[in-house]
């Protein structure tokens, strides 16, 4: 019976032993799943919000994009309604422009070329006062473009109320008044008061003359005309008006008036009875072809000749700029050209002995023949009677190891240089050649003693240079001259100006 009572108790135990086990496995279960199923919600609550923020930036992005259509819309249209309040203003200045020549008075033009000249004139003095001097060019050269604008608007408001006044009249009546107010340009820019103005004088009294041509010439009443005199007049105007073709020139006082000279020359124009080498378009006394004048550095006029109808320029810089003066120019001086160019140093260095071994060395055959081979009568020696490159009253033994500087310009004096360069080497004397493209700085590094000599220039300029910078640079030897030369910019024969 224990036994019995001891097998069941410890079946009971058992069991509940199973039982708790089995309890505890399922309440694990259940709390595992639990939290399964909380996690998995959480996941699903994270998803959901990461949703719905998604949704809400598209919606932001979305929102912004029509609000930048929008806008571009709007700048859309206000530019068009820009445009033709724009187009609108052209249309309203047009018509009051027409509306205003229309009405103008004969009066009228001669006043507003009166005021253009004393307006002209006091701009000019006004930035002469109170300009600082390295503005002044700047200056002058924008006052002489307005003036310029301002007389061609009277010149087409002429044209325009006057249909029937004589156009080459007027045409040469308005080209003086130019030139008068170039002339008033160039005296105010040197200080010359006294002749400013007697151009501004002269330039009123031009626009007198305007208005006095065109009354005359203004709609003549009707009259029998005898038929010999109607065929002369018929043949008369049918010949060929004055077309005002524009020349360059270079604006440096000697040049200038050098290319005014060949000008002359050729029967272009004439200069007053003693303007000389220094004349300027302010001298041209006669303009019977209406030819206008650009003023340009002589150096750049290579550079313009193409906005240019024509050019007249120095050889050297022709051929710098791949020109050939004997090929291309239409025109050129003669080889008795007064211009000869020069080898220049400071007075007082005239019998350095260095200086005379570089001038022996210019003068030698072998230069004069490389002149000769090379620029084929566009450049040509003016050496009389050139030498072995070598002085012998020079003590050569004493110069070897110097170093001689000369300033240059590229073409052709640096190119003549290079044979002199060759012939002081066999005295073991260096040449230093130094290359500049203007015409201020070789003189100056002269005078300020940093660079020895050059050689780039022509006396009439050296003397005009010596006058105007209180320098004192002298010429030592004259080597060759460059014929100037007219060339075709915009137009290919001069027969078109007369």
């Amino acid at each position: 019976a224990e036994e019995t009572t001891t097998a069941e108790e410890t079946t009971t135990a058992e069991e509940t032993t199973t039982a708790e086990e089995t309890t505890t496995v399922e309440e694990t279960t259940a709390a595992a799943e639990t939290s399964a199923a909380a996690e998995a919600s959480a996941d699903i609550s994270d998803e959901e919000a990461l949703l719905a923020e998604a949704e809400s930036v598209a919606e932001e992005v979305e929102s912004v994009v029509e609000s930048e259509a929008a806008e571009a819309s709007a700048d859309a249209a206000e530019e068009e309604a820009l445009l033709a309040g724009i187009e609108s203003a052209a249309a309203e200045v047009e018509s009051v422009l027409e509306s205003a020549v229309a009405e103008i008075s004969v009066e009228e033009i001669s006043s507003a070329a009166e005021s253009v000249a004393a307006e002209v004139e006091s701009a000019l003095e006004s930035a002469v006062a109170e300009i600082p001097v390295e503005e002044i060019s700047s200056a002058v050269e924008s006052a002489a473009a307005e003036a310029e604008s301002a007389f061609e608007s009277v010149a087409a408001e002429i044209e325009s109320v006057f249909e029937n006044v004589d156009e080459a009249e007027i045409s040469e009546a308005v080209s003086k008044v130019k030139v008068f107010i170039g002339s008033a340009i160039a005296a105010i820019l040197s200080g010359e008061t006294a002749e400013t103005e007697a151009a501004a004088e002269e330039t009123e009294a031009v626009a007198e003359e305007t208005e006095a041509v065109a009354e005359e010439t203004a709609a003549p009443e009707e009259t029998a005309v005898p038929e010999e005199t109607a065929a002369e007049e018929t043949e008369a105007s049918e010949a060929p008006k004055a077309t005002g073709f524009m020349i360059g020139v270079p604006n440096d006082t000697t040049n200038e008036a050098r290319a005014l000279l060949l000008l002359e020359s050729l029967g272009y124009l004439k200069l007053k009875e003693d303007a000389g080498i220094t004349a300027t378009i302010r001298d041209i006394e006669e303009n019977p072809y209406g030819i206008e004048f650009k003023e340009v550095e002589a150096a750049q006029l290579p550079n313009v000749l193409q906005d240019l109808d024509f050019a007249v320029i120095n050889s050297n810089y022709a051929i710098a700029a791949g020109i050939d003066p004997m090929e291309e120019s239409l025109a050129h001086e003669g080889s008795g050209s007064a211009y000869a160019n020069v080898l220049v140093v400071k007075e007082g260095n005239e019998e350095d002995p260095a200086i005379l071994a570089l001038k022996a060395a210019l003068e030698s055959q072998q230069v004069a023949d490389f002149i000769a081979e090379t620029y084929k009568g566009s450049v040509v020696s003016t050496v009389d009677e050139p030498t072995d490159g070598f002085n012998k009253d020079i003590d050569y033994e004493a110069l070897k190891g110097t170093k001689i500087t000369v300033a240059a310009s590229p073409a052709p004096h640096k190119e003549i240089l290079e044979i002199c360069k060759d012939i002081l080497a066999e005295k073991e004397i260096k040449l230093d050649i130094q290359e500049f493209s203007d015409y201020i700085i070789p003189n100056n590094v002269v005078e300020d003693g940093s660079v020895m000599a050059n050689y780039f220039q022509h006396v009439p300029y050296l003397d005009d240079f010596n006058a105007e910078n209180k320098t004192h640079l002298v010429p030592v030897a004259a080597i060759h001259v460059e014929p100037m030369g007219i060339y075709g910019g915009k137009q290919t024969s001069l027969d078109v100006i007369k």
